[in-house]
């Protein structure tokens, strides 16, 4: 099916923007990550120093979600791009040959929990791939989309609380990026990593 757009990737790139007004939460307290620490018992209640400990488990979380590509906490999504993505570009020579959209669009953020509402008139969403198949598309495509574990797996809470132990320890010395390798939290999470690629 032709599938009419404007312009093409080579003269007139496709802006793909992609962002969520949800707050980033950790799937770890901090009162779990004072126990990790030894700062207090499994039986006490209010963690020391909690107002720093909540800031490194959100950066440690950004950390895991950058370096996996995967959402550990449910959160809204927004991805905008100013028009339909192109298989093909178009060729203006003597045998001019339309620009073909698209069959599908990979969605930025995984694992997709629900596809909330679409720009186009006819879609259909693979939950499992993160792909939103359009047979009418719409300019722009515009599409909200639910991400993210509701229970965060163990292997992500581990990671978290191995990287915010570091950089607890580590205060001043390095960032989240560096905790990820030096605490031991990347062998847990290389195996989990997502490509995003295509489309």
């Amino acid at each position: 099916m032709f599938v009419p757009v404007s312009g093409n990737q080579q003269t007139r790139p496709n802006v793909v923007a992609s962002w969520t007004d949800d707050d980033l939460a950790s799937p770890v307290s901090a009162v779990e990550l004072a126990v990790y620490l030894g700062l207090i018992d499994d039986d006490a209640s209010g963690a020391p120093q909690e107002a720093m400990l909540e800031g490194l488990l959100l950066a440690a979380t950004q950390a895991v979600i950058d370096f996996t590509n995967v959402e550990v906490v449910q959160r809204s999504w927004t991805a905008k791009w100013d028009r339909y993505p192109e298989r093909n570009v178009p060729y203006g020579g003597l045998a001019p040959i339309a620009a073909l959209g698209a069959w599908w669009v990979t969605l930025p953020r995984w694992p997709v929990v629900s596809v909330d509402s679409v720009s186009a008139d006819s879609w259909t969403a693979h939950l499992q791939t993160g792909r939103v198949e359009l047979t009418g598309p719409g300019t722009p495509l515009v599409i909200e989309y639910q991400a993210g574990y509701d229970q965060a797996p163990a292997w992500a809470k581990e990671a978290v609380k191995l990287i915010a132990a570091y950089l607890y320890d580590h205060r001043g010395e390095c960032d989240a990026s560096d905790a990820i390798t030096k605490s031991g939290a990347k062998a847990l999470l290389w195996p989990r990593r997502r490509f995003v690629g295509g489309l």
